[in-house]
């Protein structure tokens, strides 16, 4: 099942919950109107998930490529985000964090959560304003307002069982809670606030936070992050820079009966790249080797 950053995305202003019963559907019916998907992830087909994964991926070039731009400047319908059109007006780097989570991608998600996260601690911002250059992640107005950025990133590491990559984040949130306390180190000044918390009830959200990552500690010894979803890893390494990524996603897309990539790699820049896509077309219609995972020409017996 395709996993969700349910948090970042609702702070960065994902729209992506995923509803409706199992059909029979074409790749341009696999959203509602409100981009709730018609049919959940897990009943798709190979061919329909790489549809969906082709528009994000799409959103999340076009967003790179005009990011810090207002939306009257850009077309909308390539951001395809009325949310940010609406209460924001502009690309930001949590706009693009969400889109790829939405993608399926929790490493750049977070990566560009953070960014989205420093510009607002670099940058003062003015009051009642959104600019490109002092963005922090205000919605205000919107579900909660403003969201609390390491917080939600260290919850979309959890989401993935990455509780090591979590751990720096901790310690960054945790040491602005801490810094108004006595200690040479982290864990003295969140002693001293524990201290503190026995008389003063304010402080009980802190200690919870702080007894989570202790848990997270423990946790990252032991646990390991949740693998890409397969149809998203060989969808990113199609548009990698490596040919030998490439050739691996021509593979996963002839097993799995994912025509359409073929089509698309058969004009590759690449020679090689483009020839062994044009080899999965010719054989396309030849018996199925019942061991290769469907799909592609059969291997040669010996």
């Amino acid at each position: 099942m395709k996993r969700e950053c349910k948090v970042l995305c609702l702070a960065v202003g994902c729209l992506m919950s995923v509803v409706g019963v199992s059909a029979e559907i074409g790749p341009d019916q696999i959203w509602n109107k409100d981009r709730t998907y018609v049919v959940p992830w897990e009943n798709m087909s190979d061919e329909l998930k790489t549809f969906a994964l082709e528009q994000y991926w799409s959103e999340i070039s076009y967003c790179l490529a005009n990011i810090g731009k207002p939306f009257k400047a850009i077309n909308p319908k390539e951001v395809n985000d009325v949310l940010y059109e609406t209460y924001v007006g502009y690309i930001t780097h949590g706009l693009i964090a969400g889109k790829y989570c939405q993608y399926g991608d929790y490493k750049e998600c977070v990566k560009y959560a953070y960014m989205d996260y420093m510009q607002s601690v670099n940058c003062p911002k003015e009051a009642g304003r959104c600019k490109p250059e002092c963005w922090g992640g205000d919605l205000s107005g919107v579900g909660d307002g403003r969201y609390p950025p390491l917080v939600a990133i260290i919850d979309t590491y959890e989401q993935n069982h990455d509780y090591k990559g979590a751990l720096p984040y901790y310690q960054r949130e945790l040491g602005s809670w801490a810094r108004d306390y006595e200690g040479k180190t982290l864990e003295e000044k969140l002693k001293n606030l524990k201290i503190k918390a026995a008389k003063d009830e304010n402080l009980t959200e802190a200690v919870q936070f702080i007894e989570r990552w202790e848990k997270a500690k423990k946790l990252a010894k032991t646990e390991k992050p949740i693998p890409m979803d397969p149809v998203v890893q060989h969808h990113k390494w199609f548009y990698s820079a490596k040919p030998a990524e490439v050739l691996k996603a021509l593979d996963y897309y002839s097993k799995n009966r994912v025509k359409f990539m073929l089509e698309k790699a058969a004009a590759h820049k690449n020679p090689v790249v483009a020839k062994k896509a044009k080899e999965y077309l010719d054989n396309w219609d030849k018996p199925v080797a019942e061991d290769n995972g469907g799909g592609g020409p059969l291997e040669k017996s010996e």
